[in-house]
């Protein structure tokens, strides 16, 4: 339901170019088991995929990994979810 109950402000950012829609989230600075991405004021889920992904990898490599993903625009349940705010 809130995705649902917040689609008319989605929908209105996306036009209004608050959201980047297609943004290149780059790893900004890297360490061996972290990284910091750049998301470039995209919605969560889109920063959230290329951050799994580079956590993965990392963490197959060194059996832990932190990434950190600023500069988002919104990211609504999904801090929940993951228990952070990305």
């Amino acid at each position: 339901m809130y995705g649902v109950i917040h689609s008319p402000s989605y929908g209105g950012g996306c036009t209004a170019g608050r959201f980047a829609l297609e943004p290149p989230v780059e790893i900004a600075h890297e360490m061996p088991p972290t990284a910091i991405l750049n998301s470039d004021c995209t919605m969560w889920h889109i920063a959230a995929t290329k951050a799994t992904q580079v956590a993965s990898v990392k963490a197959k490599q060194y059996a832990t990994a932190a990434v950190e993903v600023p500069n988002l625009n919104h990211a609504g349940r999904g801090g929940d979810v993951y228990g952070c705010a990305f």
